[in-house]
C-alpha cells in the first residue's frame, strides 16, 4: 500500500473566498461551442458521413476558418484526429480530397493538422495503467503533448476502446479513462460513435456498434 504524503490532502473543497476575484467564463473553441473540458459524441448512422463531417471540422480549425455559418472565424487551431476506423490510403484521399475541395492543399496544414491513421492506438495505450499509484505517460501520449493540441479527435469510440457499451462498468471504467486523458491535454474530445444497427424485421435497435 502506498502511504499519501503529509503535506498533499486526500480530498480538495472549492475555495470559495477565491471564486470572489476568478475569471470562471467558459473558454469555447467557438463561441457557445465545444469548451475546453467537454468530453462530446458526434453520433450517426453508417456511412452517413461522420468521418468526412470532423475531417471538414478539422480542416477548418486549422486554417481559422469557421465550419459554421452563423459562427465568426477564430485564430488558426492545431487539432489531433486519431483514425482507427479507416485505411492509411482511404485517409489520404479523404485530407486530399477535402484540402481540394477547399481550394486548397494537403500542405497547407501542415503544423496545425496532425492525423494519426491505422497506427493501432486505443485509449489504454495512450492513457497508461492507471491502476498503479504513480503511473507513468506513455510515450505515445508524451508525442501528442508536445503538439499541444486545442482539439482531439477520435475515429470511432468504439475502435479506439473496444468495449462493450451495453455494460455499465465498462462504460464507467471508460468515461474516467476518457477525463483522465482530457485533463492531461486540457483540451475537448471529440469523438465518433456510431449508432446501434437494427436487425432486420426489428422494431428496436441491438448490439455494441
Amino acid at each position: 500500500m502506498v502511504e499519501p504524503k503529509v503535506d498533499e490532502p486526500l480530498i480538495h473543497s472549492i475555495d470559495l473566498p477565491a471564486l470572489d476575484t476568478a475569471d470562471l467564463a467558459p473558454r469555447w473553441l467557438f463561441d457557445g461551442w465545444l469548451e475546453q473540458e467537454d468530453i462530446a459524441l458526434f453520433a450517426g448512422d453508417q456511412y452517413s458521413g461522420k468521418s468526412w463531417w470532423v475531417l471538414h471540422l478539422a480542416l477548418h480549425l486549422a486554417k481559422g476558418l469557421s465550419p459554421f455559418k452563423d459562427l465568426p472565424a477564430k485564430e488558426p487551431t492545431t487539432v489531433i484526429l486519431i483514425d482507427e476506423d479507416n485505411p492509411l490510403s482511404t485517409a489520404r484521399r479523404r485530407i486530399q480530397g477535402t484540402a481540394f475541395g477547399m481550394g486548397l492543399k494537403p500542405s497547407d496544414f501542415a503544423g496545425r493538422i496532425h492525423y494519426f491513421a491505422a497506427n493501432g492506438l486505443n485509449l489504454k495505450r495512450l492513457v497508461g495503467d492507471l491502476t498503479r499509484p504513480d503511473p507513468k505517460i506513455p510515450d505515445e501520449d508524451n508525442l501528442l503533448s508536445s503538439l499541444q493540441p486545442r482539439l482531439i479527435i477520435l475515429d470511432s469510440l468504439y475502435t479506439f476502446t473496444h468495449i462493450d457499451f451495453n455494460d455499465a462498468r465498462q462504460v464507467a471504467s471508460l468515461k474516467h479513462f476518457l477525463r483522465v486523458w482530457q485533463v492531461r491535454h486540457s483540451c475537448p474530445l471529440l469523438a465518433i460513435h456510431h449508432t446501434r444497427k437494427r436487425p432486420p424485421g426489428e422494431t428496436y435497435d441491438k448490439g455494441i456498434d
